[in-house]
């Protein structure tokens, strides 16, 4: 799950609390506030044990799916050279063998 990470960081720094602090509070281990409070990523035990400390729903501690931007679509630019550079090696070499 990806959890919005700044919102955990910032309530336990409201609250005083250090990361090992946060961690025994949850019963977590603090490799695992560390990781969640850089990357976001959290299991769904994790996300309740987070939300039922901080006392809010595991619905208010997710990333939004629909706020996160989809890739740009692959542009075709990049697949048209190499069909270029084969059809001018082709015809260079039937120029080379025939002429």
């Amino acid at each position: 799950m990806l959890i919005k990470k700044g919102i955990v960081k910032n309530a336990r720094q409201q609250r005083g609390w250090t990361q090992q602090q946060f961690a025994d509070i949850c019963d977590l281990n603090i490799r695992t506030i560390q990781r969640l409070e850089k990357t976001g990523v959290a299991s769904m035990e994790t996300s309740k044990a987070l939300a039922s400390v901080l006392e809010v729903s595991v619905a208010d501690l997710l990333v939004d799916d629909r706020s996160v931007a989809p890739p740009p679509p692959e542009s075709d630019s990049g697949k048209v050279l190499p069909y270029v550079v084969v059809t001018f090696l082709v015809a260079f070499s039937l120029g080379y063998w025939l002429g």
